[in-house]
C-alpha cells in the first residue's frame, strides 16, 4: 500500500497553520473552507524534508475546514481558530446558579438526574426523573419530585374555513382549456 502523507491544521488564536507531510518533490495548494463559506487556496512552502508548512491570518472565529489531493485520495483537516478563552469554555462545570433567578422568576424548578454517569451502564432504575404533568393555569410549575408542562391548548382547532379555488363557469373554462390543451399536444 503507498502512503501519500497527512494533512494536518492548528489554530493559535487567529492564526491557522497548515502542514502536509508528504515525500513527494512538491505538493498541491491546499483548499481553505472559512465558517462563512467563503474558500480560498494555500500553496505550503518546504520547511524540512518531507514537511509542506504555511501559517495564515484568518479573519472569522470557527471551524475552518483544509482540504487537499494526494495520489491516493483527497486530505481532510479541520481547526477551530478564534478566540482561545472562549466564554462558552471558561466556565464547562454544569450548575444550577445561572438558572436560578430566572426559575424563580418563572416559577419553574431546576431538576438532576442521579445515577448515570457518562461510562456507567444506565439501566431504568438507574436515573431519577421527575414526574410530569400537564397544568393549564398553574403558577408554579414545580415541586419536590415533580414538574408541569402548561397545557397551552396549541393543539385545538377552533374553526375551519373552506374557500374553493374555481367555481362556474372559471372552472368549466379552466377544464376545457385543459382538455384542449391535451388534445393539441397528443395530435402532434
Amino acid at each position: 500500500m503507498r502512503r501519500s502523507g497527512s494533512l494536518t491544521a492548528s489554530a493559535k488564536g487567529f492564526k491557522l497553520t497548515v502542514e502536509r507531510r508528504s515525500m513527494e518533490d512538491g505538493v498541491p495548494p491546499v483548499q481553505v473552507s472559512a465558517p462563512g463559506g467563503e474558500s480560498s487556496e494555500v500553496t505550503l512552502e518546504k520547511a524540512g524534508p518531507g514537511l509542506w508548512r504555511s501559517t495564515i491570518d484568518v479573519k472569522a472565529p470557527g471551524l475552518y475546514k483544509l482540504q487537499t489531493s494526494s495520489p491516493t485520495g483527497p486530505l481532510n483537516a479541520v481547526a477551530n481558530a478564534g478566540i482561545e478563552d472562549a466564554r462558552e469554555m471558561s466556565e464547562v462545570t454544569a450548575t444550577d446558579e445561572k438558572l436560578k433567578p430566572l426559575v424563580e422568576q418563572t416559577g419553574g424548578g431546576i431538576f438532576w438526574t442521579r445515577g448515570g454517569g457518562l461510562l456507567s451502564n444506565l439501566s431504568a432504575s438507574g436515573v431519577e426523573l421527575p414526574r410530569v404533568s400537564m397544568l393549564a393555569n398553574a403558577r408554579v410549575l414545580a415541586g419536590s419530585g415533580w414538574m408541569g408542562l402548561k397545557d397551552r391548548e396549541a393543539f385545538v382547532t377552533r374553526g375551519v374555513k373552506l374557500i374553493p379555488m374555481f367555481t362556474g363557469f372559471v372552472a368549466l373554462a379552466a377544464l376545457l382549456a385543459l382538455l384542449a390543451l391535451t388534445w393539441w399536444r397528443e395530435g402532434r
